[in-house]
C-alpha cells in the first residue's frame, strides 16, 4: 500500500474520557441532592448508585432514552430512602443532570482541536450518550458549533 497517497480527511473523537472530563457519577448526585434540600453521605449514595448499575441493563437506554435515566434515578433515591415525590425528582436529575456535573475539556484536547481545525480536517464527536446530554455538554466546554457531525445513540 502507498502510505504517500493516503490522506486523513477526517477524525472522529469519542467524547467522555477522551475530550471530556466530567464529575463523578455520586458526587454529582449528592450535589443535586444538597440543592433539593437531601442529606446524603458521599458513601450512601455510591451503593445506591452500584446497586442501580447492577439492576439495570444500560442497552435499554437506546429504546428508552431519558425514561430509562428517570427509572434508574428513581431506584436510586428508593434506594436512598427518599420516598416522597420521588417521580418529579428522579425527573428533576435527569433533566438537570449537567448543571450539577463539572465538564472540562482535557488540556490536550484544548490544543489538538483547533490545530486539526486549521489543517483543514472535518471533525466529529462519537458519544454513547443522548442528544439531550451533547446539546448540554458542548456549550459548556465551548464546542457547540466546533464539529462537523454529531453521533449520538438517539436521533
Amino acid at each position: 500500500m502507498d502510505t504517500d497517497r493516503c490522506a486523513v480527511e477526517a477524525v472522529l473523537f469519542d467524547l467522555g474520557g477522551t475530550l471530556i472530563k466530567t464529575s463523578e457519577i455520586p458526587a454529582v448526585l449528592k450535589r443535586i441532592l444538597q440543592h433539593q434540600g437531601i442529606s446524603r453521605s458521599l458513601e450512601e449514595i455510591s451503593l445506591a448508585w452500584d446497586a442501580a448499575e447492577k439492576k439495570f441493563d444500560f442497552q435499554e437506554l437506546t429504546t428508552l432514552l431519558d425514561e430509562f435515566w428517570v427509572q434508574l434515578n428513581s431506584y436510586v433515591l428508593t434506594q436512598l430512602n427518599v420516598l416522597s415525590d420521588r417521580r418529579e425528582l428522579a425527573e428533576f436529575i435527569t433533566t438537570r443532570w449537567w448543571d450539577f456535573s463539572e465538564v472540562a475539556l482535557y488540556s490536550d484536547a484544548r490544543t489538538v482541536l483547533p490545530a486539526l481545525k486549521e489543517k483543514g480536517l472535518k471533525m466529529g464527536v462519537v458519544t454513547n450518550g443522548l442528544q439531550s446530554d451533547v446539546a448540554q455538554i458542548l456549550p459548556k466546554i465551548g464546542l457547540q458549533n466546533f464539529f462537523n457531525v454529531v453521533v449520538v445513540i438517539n436521533t
